[in-house]
């Protein structure tokens, strides 16, 4: 598996996901996003990297929504607003 996340401008990235197929995605985080998901603590290009690794935990990268905003992945995994205190999260990388 292979994530390329491009800085496209301030709130929006481009990502890239290879594995049995290719995919891309257009995300959206905004400074309060950035806030909420991360305290701050990594930039918003790892906040997107991260948080597509926790997509493709619970589904293939070929499900992921080809554009959305980094609060949307609440309405479908809830457990996503604790995202900065998952043990398998290190938000240091």
């Amino acid at each position: 598996m292979t994530i390329s996340v491009i800085h496209v401008d301030q709130d929006y990235f481009e990502a890239t996901l290879s594995y049995s197929i290719t995919t891309k995605h257009k995300i959206k985080v905004t400074n309060e996003a950035h806030l909420k998901y991360s305290g701050g603590a990594i930039s918003k290009s790892q906040l997107v990297t991260k948080a597509l690794l926790f997509l493709l935990r619970r589904e293939s990268n070929a499900s992921i929504l080809e554009e959305f905003k980094i609060e949307e992945i609440e309405n479908f995994f809830p457990e996503f607003k604790n995202f900065g205190r998952m043990d398998w999260v290190d938000l240091t990388v």
